[in-house]
């Protein structure tokens, strides 16, 4: 079943004890604006791949996840940087798949979460995650090269991390 019949549904039987949950991930934007009333997954909502900034931008009362929002792969570094004011959430924005090595090595103050970054199946070298499968120390590899971090550094944060 696609978006729109989904759609049709809801609106043809709007009193059914739907699983407004899980619905959450399935109906289209104007569903969800339809039936603000109803218990929405707002965690859902601000994961959701077809939402756009500019959707955020034109509702900013809406109960965003910041985390979730943050995470959301339509959301870039661009938008981030353009939007301070933002309170973004790092745990989040470390998993974004839009931030690369290259983002975080220049953006060093940032308070990344280097244990969520730990398990990212992307953006790292493919030298680094060929090393990660046979070595638990890959991240060290990855902060002390790629990141040119001093030793004890990356040290401290692979014994944080394992």
């Amino acid at each position: 079943m696609n978006i729109d019949q989904i759609d049709l549904l809801v609106k043809k039987y709007p009193n059914k004890p739907w699983d407004w949950s899980d619905l959450s991930r399935h109906i289209s934007w104007n569903t969800i604006q339809e039936n603000l009333n109803k218990p929405l997954n707002w965690k859902k909502i601000s994961r959701r791949h077809d939402l756009t900034w500019d959707k955020i931008q034109y509702n900013p009362n809406m109960p965003w996840v910041l985390k979730e929002l943050s995470a959301n792969p339509n959301i870039t570094w661009d938008i981030i940087q353009d939007n301070p004011d933002m309170p973004w959430d790092y745990e989040g924005i470390s998993q974004n798949p839009n931030i690369t090595p290259d983002i975080i090595q220049e953006n060093l103050d940032k308070p990344w979460d280097w244990k969520v970054m730990a398990s990212w199946p992307y953006g790292i070298p493919r030298t680094v995650r060929k090393r990660r499968e046979k070595n638990k120390k890959y991240i060290y590899t990855l902060l002390a090269k790629d990141c040119k971090l001093p030793n004890v550094i990356g040290i401290l944060i692979c014994s944080y991390v394992y």
